[in-house]
């Protein structure tokens, strides 16, 4: 029993992993500095010389004043760029004031023309200017990367598409939207006893109070499988306070997360009665869309022990 108990301990552990995904607009923005890269290699070849690159603005759905992704955006390519040993022209966008207020006010804005793209380029020495936009599209976003080398007129485009997340929403300063209601049925193996594991099948429903916390109550019916208690069948109603401690995704209601269990257990012994039941556990909720896939090991009292796998639907 032990033996099996740790098996499937480990594979718990071992198939998490499976299910977490890197934030989406991090992996954009990531490939967004390979094309960089790519681009200023071949642009340092013409040159015989490392070029001067400025990374500007990137329009947003909401404009650039009051959000923090364009500001997100040109900061993390800078940072995947001085990785590789290129290192972007510092630009601080107070200067516009003090140098150009119609660049100031454009910048603001989040809004910009061919002309802005060479005033910037002149006000700060540049033979290559990164700049963009991120595009809306139903639930799902794109990343347009223009690279233009300001000496040939030469301009490289490159798209990025990335999924809509709350951490998105936060950057653009929007309310995320985002599903607060699950509803999932699992199946579980726990321990009822020291003698016998118990086959399971439960019911979850759960609500987002917060962006990391849940309230809900889970609903089991285990099968003792222990001869000496002549096979009884073992119900619990559980209420549960979970709280979300990783979330790969950013999205709230996700990822890595511990709860506490406490409620009432109907069981034998000679005739059904009602006890106490109390515990915790642990778990990774991942999330395609609507749709959810829960792995999670429970300890406490009278189960002792119990690893399930559920999937269901959020709404």
């Amino acid at each position: 029993m032990k033996k099996t108990i740790f098996f499937i301990v480990i594979l718990l552990i071992s198939v998490t992993p499976l299910f977490a995904k890197q934030t989406t607009e991090d992996v954009a923005i990531s490939e967004a500095s390979k094309d960089i890269k790519y681009v200023y290699q071949n642009i340092k070849s013409v040159y015989r010389r490392n070029p001067n690159l400025v990374i500007y603005d990137f329009e947003t759905p909401t404009g650039n004043h009051g959000n923090n992704m364009s500001d997100y955006i040109r900061d993390k390519l800078a940072n995947y760029l001085q990785e590789s040993g290129i290192i972007p022209i510092a630009r601080d966008p107070k200067d516009f004031a003090m140098r150009d207020k119609e660049l100031y006010l454009e910048h603001k804005s989040g809004k910009f023309n061919k002309e802005t793209i060479h005033n910037v380029a002149g006000l700060w020495g540049a033979d290559l200017i990164v700049y963009g936009e991120v595009k809306e599209w139903n639930k799902a976003y794109e990343l347009t990367l223009y690279i233009q080398d300001i000496n040939s007129g030469q301009k490289f485009t490159y798209y990025h598409d990335f999924s809509r997340s709350s951490k998105t929403e936060q950057q653009l300063r929007r309310a995320a939207v985002y599903p607060k209601v699950a509803l999932g049925f699992g199946t579980e193996v726990n321990n009822n006893s020291y003698d016998a594991l118990a086959p399971a099948g439960y019911v979850s429903l759960d609500y987002n109070v917060f962006r990391g916390i849940s309230l809900g109550v889970k609903i089991f019916a285990s099968y003792d499988m222990n001869e000496n208690s002549s096979n009884f069948v073992f119900f619990e109603t559980l209420a549960l306070l979970r709280v979300y401690l990783v979330s790969p995704s950013g999205e709230p209601g996700t990822g890595v997360f511990i709860e506490g269990l406490g409620g009432v257990s109907i069981y034998p012994p000679s005739e059904y009665s009602i006890g106490k039941n109390a515990g915790g556990g642990f778990g990774y909720r991942a999330a395609f869309g609507n749709f959810y896939i829960e792995p999670a090991i429970r300890i406490g009292y009278p189960y002792i022990f119990g690893a399930g796998l559920s999937a269901g639907f959020r709404f």
